[in-house]
């Protein structure tokens, strides 16, 4: 386990084990397989170019930039195994021909936190994302899904808005508790334990990428 400091003022300094050797890998992974992802856009971009498709480049350079910009945005989320989960999800639903975009409020001041029960909602979710793709794949009528996501203290809540999305609540009551469907709006809701903020001012990854 490697540890990071963090350090309030000059003096209150925490070490905390927020920066694991299996954080990092997955950070190293991520940024691995979005460098073969965009190449593989850009090649797709060349080959429509070659054969004098401008149109379908410009609409696959539209899509590549809606994708980067869903990604983006589930980096302002502050805890990140969500972001990884979310990235993850854009990545599935895009081989099935789905655009998933996202829309991020956050009522909290925190970029980053941990919460005792990261792990599980980490687990929970990944449930929910499989049902709430298989349920797409079968139907098959939807090419793009925005999801409004919002962050609180507490909590984070998912909405999707739409009567079809009635039959996919029940579904996932099946495996998950807190689901609500109410005014054409599904929400799906993870509680957060015992969040603790983890902001830094100073730390070698922050120096590295922001200096």
């Amino acid at each position: 386990m490697s540890r990071i400091t963090i350090c309030k003022g000059k003096t209150n300094c925490e070490a905390i084990s927020l920066i694991s050797s299996g954080y990092i890998d997955s950070l190293k992974k991520l940024a691995s397989n979005q460098r073969h992802d965009f190449m593989n856009f850009f090649q797709i971009i060349y080959g429509y170019l070659q054969l004098h498709k401008e149109d379908m480049a410009i609409e696959h350079i539209k899509k590549v930039t809606s994708i980067n910009s869903s990604m983006s945005k589930a980096f302002r989320i502050s805890i990140p195994s969500i972001s990884f989960v979310l990235m993850k999800m854009i990545n599935e639903a895009d081989n099935l021909g789905i655009l998933i975009t996202f829309n991020v409020e956050k009522y909290i001041d925190s970029n980053l936190r941990q919460i005792d029960n990261e792990d599980k909602i980490v687990f929970e979710l990944e449930k929910v994302i499989k049902e709430l793709l298989d349920y797409l794949r079968a139907n098959g009528e939807m090419s793009l899904l925005t999801i409004k996501i919002q962050e609180y203290k507490d909590r984070i809540e998912f909405i999707l808005c739409g009567e079809e999305f009635k039959n996919l609540a029940n579904k996932i009551k099946g495996i998950y508790r807190n689901v609500l469907f109410n005014d054409l709006e599904l929400c799906i809701f993870f509680e957060y334990d015992n969040e603790k903020t983890l902001d830094s001012e100073d730390n070698i990854y922050s120096k590295l990428l922001y200096s």
